[in-house]
Parts: structure tokens; sequence; C-alpha cells
């Protein structure tokens, strides 16, 4: 996406500007390999883009190692192959936002299911008040072609906003079509935003963990044909 970083803190450097293979299996880690809490406050080191694989291959190997930015962003992840296994998951951790990850491909014409098992913790140094408590620590667009199981931590799930209009984030994503997290499966992760969605959806077919957002929801969850563990909003308000 050309607006991805658009909206990101020009302080946070891009450490790593592009990486593209057709598989990765060992860890790839933006300054610090050290990180919370031993490292509170490293160096602003962000990731921009990381592609594997090709939309036509077979299913190849995809991402096996852990994705790292503790002092940065994430800008952007995409893979058509599976992103960690069910043996072995990986960590996609960032301090300060996850802006897009893709898992998704196509054999046959047809969206192939492609699944992501992964500790997801986009907010490890974002604050949750002050100016930034509802901008930094955010997640903007999560596609998976199959299912999604670990976790999924973030300050707030929220589109780019759009300046010099009165609608704001709404302006960017009328009614929340195209940011926020989609999944062709199932999601089989616990969610948990210290603030909530503004203006994003969740859809899947089914949510078998629980959603915590711990100040408000302003967005929609779909359960497109299963049903829903638990949905928990204003669990422990954070004010401005």
């Amino acid at each position: 996406s050309a607006h991805a970083d658009s909206d990101v803190h020009p302080e946070r450097t891009y450490t790593i500007e592009h990486i593209e293979a057709k598989s990765i299996a060992g860890r790839i880690i933006a300054g610090d390999e050290v990180g919370p809490p031993t490292n509170m406050a490293p160096n602003p080191c962000s990731i921009r883009d990381i592609v594997v694989g090709d939309s036509y291959d077979e299913v190849g190997q995809g991402i096996r190692g852990d994705i790292i930015a503790f002092g940065g962003h994430i800008r952007h992840i995409e893979s058509t192959g599976h992103i960690g296994t069910a043996e072995d998951p990986i960590n996609i951790h960032s301090g300060f936002g996850l802006a897009e990850l893709f898992c998704t491909a196509q054999e046959n014409g047809q969206p192939a299911p492609r699944d992501v098992h992964a500790d997801i913790v986009a907010n490890l140094l974002a604050p949750t008040t002050g100016s930034t408590h509802d901008y930094d620590g955010f997640i903007r667009r999560m596609r998976i072609s199959g299912s999604l199981y670990g976790s999924v931590k973030a300050n707030i799930m929220r589109p780019e906003p759009v300046d010099n209009t009165d609608n704001g984030y709404e302006g960017s994503d009328i009614g929340g079509q195209t940011n926020g997290l989609f999944v062709g499966g199932g999601v089989h992760a616990g969610i948990t935003l210290r603030q909530g969605m503004l203006v994003t959806s969740m859809i899947a077919d089914e949510f078998t963990q629980t959603i915590e957002m711990e100040t408000y929801l302003k967005g929609r969850v779909i359960a497109r044909s299963g049903g829903m563990s638990a949905l928990l909003v204003g669990t422990h308000p954070h004010e401005n």
C-alpha cells in the first residue's frame, strides 16, 4: 500500500527497507535483539516490507521465523505460504504498530487457504494514555485466506486518518470495508485491544477465543457461519 506508512512517526526509521524471498526460515530483527522489558527504549528501528512467495506457487514454506521491530513499527508483511506452524508458531512483535499483514494465495484462479500461527503484538512500547494513546500501537489491516491461531495484542485497530476533513478516521474507510481483520476461515486466537476498534471490521467464519476491547467498540465483529466465544467491551477503560 502506498499509504501504509503515511501516518507513522518520521523518527521511526526503516532499518530494514525491503526483503523479498521464496521462503524465510530464520529470524528478522530490526535494531536491538533485546526487547521489552529489559530494554524499554531501544533505537527507533522499523521494518518496511517483507514479501515472501508468488501468488501462483504451490504451498511453499512461507515464513517460519520471528519478525521483530521492538523499537519501531512493521509496515507490510506479505506471504503466499503459511506463516508459522501449529508445532512452531512465530512471533510478530513491534513497539508501535503493524500496518499490514497479508497471508493469501490463489491456486487455479481460486483463493487458496493460508494459515497464520503467530503471537502478534503491535504495542510493546505504545502508551495507553496521552496524545498518542489512540494512535500508536495500532493494527490497520490483516487479511488471511485460511485461519488465524495464536494471539493478537494492540492498542487499537484503526484505519489511516484523513487530514482536513470533518470525518477524520471515518473518511478514510467508510464502514470499515477495507481495514481490520478479514479471515477466510476461523479465528482461533485471543484478541486484546487496550483501546478498541475504530471504523474497522473483524470478519471470520467463527471466533473460538475471547475478544477483549478494554475501552470501546466502534466497528463490526461478524462470525459468518459459526459462533463467537466471548466479546468483552469496556473491561478496563482508558482515558486520554
